[in-house]
């Protein structure tokens, strides 16, 4: 995509932003205690990017595998919507990327699904084509993808060519290796 990441931070609460972070981080962190917030940020369980024409949250939302990891689930939540709420009220449009698989729901296309695109409803517009990709293997989770169109506005405040920190081309052991996205794209014709 022509996209620029003009921003990007890894966790929910802000608690590892460097300056090219994507900021309006909500208060509910605050009200957390530092062992909640470091066991909720500690998983990397969500990468947050601002695409200028809107922000991404790509989360892998934690299961409820016991009882005793109710609180961190429904924490985690709390921490999206507070989130979330925080880039809204920044006049942020925001997009949160979240089958069972013990059900052969994937073969049958049906059930409950657990991947998730969530677009703010100021975003919509902009929406042209949303689909799943089942044939796509290699994870119990189904690919979900998403097409729009964006129009970019660039003025000298904007940081369209230095991408944020962490992508992936600023690590050298990622340098020379990644493929282009239009190596995965182009069977999809």
């Amino acid at each position: 995509s022509g996209l620029p990441t003009v921003a990007a931070e890894e966790g929910l609460t802000g608690l590892w932003q460097t300056s090219d972070s994507v900021g309006h981080v909500g208060s509910l962190h605050n009200e957390l205690s530092s062992r909640l917030v470091n066991e909720l940020e500690t998983e990397g369980r969500c990468v947050i990017t601002d695409h200028q024409a809107f922000v991404l949250l790509n989360t892998y939302c934690p299961a409820l595998a016991s009882a005793d990891r109710l609180e961190y689930k429904l924490q985690f939540h709390a921490l999206i919507e507070d989130r979330v709420k925080a880039l809204r009220d920044a006049g942020k449009r925001v997009i949160v990327v979240c089958w069972n698989t013990q059900t052969g729901a994937r073969k049958t296309n049906y059930g409950t699904r657990i991947d998730y695109i969530l677009v703010d409803p100021a975003f919509l517009e902009c929406v042209y084509s949303c689909s799943i990709e089942p044939e796509r293997l290699g994870s119990d989770h189904c690919p979900v993808m998403m097409s729009c169109t964006v129009e970019l506005k660039t003025d000298a405040s904007t940081n369209v060519g230095n991408p944020a920190a962490l992508c992936a081309k600023n690590f050298v052991e990622f340098s020379g290796t990644q493929q282009s996205i239009k190596a995965f794209v182009s069977c999809w014709g």
